[in-house]
């Protein structure tokens, strides 16, 4: 996955590998994955031809609803578990959220009442397409994305963990229990001395967590030899 362009937040950083941003969009973890996906996609649609079906019994927009909020809830559930980046559930999220005020704006009846009227046929005149709040709902989508997007990028490419700047926010991707720890999904070391500040073949690596330090001599480290390192070093 890493050679096919998985999404690493050190190479990202440290290698300056941004394309990482798009090429993981296209993978999978595995077979278990894609089923997941799929089963999702399936069971959703399989909601909606449910309430179809029961419609005078339902109503189909608060039935619609009811299925979009049952498959966030299962989404971010899941993303709580470890080895599962429930921030990029939640970027993805409040995302499709502000882009379906730009790209789903839906006219007025009346306006659309108003261009289908066959000719002779009086309608109530309107002006705008839209209305009001839809406009100031579609500027303010704008700029909540493309601020977002450009602070996200910034801190990103600048290597700021926010983590480190907030003392519950980690909770939203990993709930820690008797069953699982969540720091075994991320090995909490720092590269003092990382690839592009490598001095000759000498690689110093210090972890955090313990205070312990390490140099290795590596002509050309690779992402997985380093996290090897850090295990060790952090062990």
């Amino acid at each position: 996955l890493e050679k096919m362009g998985a999404l690493d937040v050190q190479i990202v950083v440290h290698q300056h590998q941004g394309w990482r941003l798009i090429s993981c969009m296209w993978l999978r973890a595995g077979v278990f994955h894609v089923l997941a996906n799929m089963l999702s996609l399936v069971f959703m649609h399989v909601l909606s031809c449910m309430y179809g079906h029961i419609h005078k019994y339902f109503d189909p927009q608060l039935a619609a609803l009811l299925t979009v909020l049952f498959i966030i809830i299962i989404t971010l559930a899941v993303g709580i578990l470890p080895h599962v980046d429930n921030f990029a559930h939640i970027g993805v999220f409040v995302s499709g959220f502000l882009l379906g005020f730009l790209f789903l704006i839906r006219p007025q009846f009346t306006w659309l009442t108003q261009q289908n009227a066959s000719p002779g046929h009086v309608t109530t005149p309107v002006k705008s397409k839209h209305k009001t709040y839809q406009y100031v709902l579609w500027v303010l989508s704008w700029i909540l994305l493309i601020v977002g997007y450009t602070l996200g990028l910034v801190a990103l490419f600048r290597g700021v963990n926010l983590n480190n700047h907030s003392s519950w926010c980690h909770y939203l991707s990993c709930v820690p229990t008797s069953k699982w720890n969540c720091k075994s999904q991320n090995i909490y070391c720092l590269i003092i001395c990382g690839t592009f500040l490598q001095i000759g073949n000498q690689l110093n690596l210090t972890c955090v967590s313990n205070g312990r330090n390490g140099t290795y001599s590596l002509s050309d480290p690779s992402p997985s030899r380093t996290q090897q390192l850090y295990a060790e070093l952090c062990s």
